[in-house]
């Protein structure tokens, strides 16, 4: 909804500025709306990432985005899934572009990852082709052999609860 500030100049509400943006991107707004809300992130936040990315696309361009490590939250908005996240084993990004470290996630948070990932598998190995089970494949790459040591952790890791979903 577009307001008028203090000054007498347009607003925009930050549930519109998501709306917007995800659209500029070519996304669909609704599963990072809906997650937000689920994780009690405000709008406000979920824009900044989406101006992060923007700030990122101004300084490395589009070419440079396409390249940057999966690691890097910035590169990309919120929304977006990069199936290269199985490949490396420290860091798993929510579809808000959180960045969770896998040795600190709570147990639980990081057994739904791993489900999250074995029901995303075929979008996952139609970019990276791991060849036989895709299943089979995508437990023995480093981020889900880093979530399943951390979900089957001895000690209280899920002091934090379950955490949010994996998406």
């Amino acid at each position: 909804m577009i307001g008028v500030d203090e000054g007498g100049g347009p607003t925009v509400d930050s549930y519109t500025q998501i709306i917007e943006l995800a659209h500029a991107f070519d996304s669909d707004p609704g599963p990072v709306i809906m997650a937000a809300l689920e994780r009690g992130v405000s709008f406000d936040e979920v824009v900044a990432a989406y101006m992060r990315t923007l700030r990122y696309l101004r300084i490395h361009g589009f070419e440079g985005t396409s390249k940057a490590p999966v690691t890097d939250v910035d590169a990309r908005p919120p929304g977006t899934f990069d199936p290269h996240i199985v490949l490396q084993g420290e860091l798993w990004i929510d579809i808000l572009r959180r960045p969770f470290l896998v040795e600190e996630m709570p147990k639980r948070y990081a057994a739904n990852v791993i489900v999250h990932l074995h029901n995303r598998v075929d979008s996952i190995v139609e970019v990276i082709d791991g060849g036989g089970d895709p299943h089979d494949w995508l437990d023995q790459t480093p981020l889900v052999r880093a979530l399943r040591e951390r979900a089957s952790s001895a000690g209280d890791g899920d002091a934090e609860g379950q955490g949010p979903s994996p998406y």
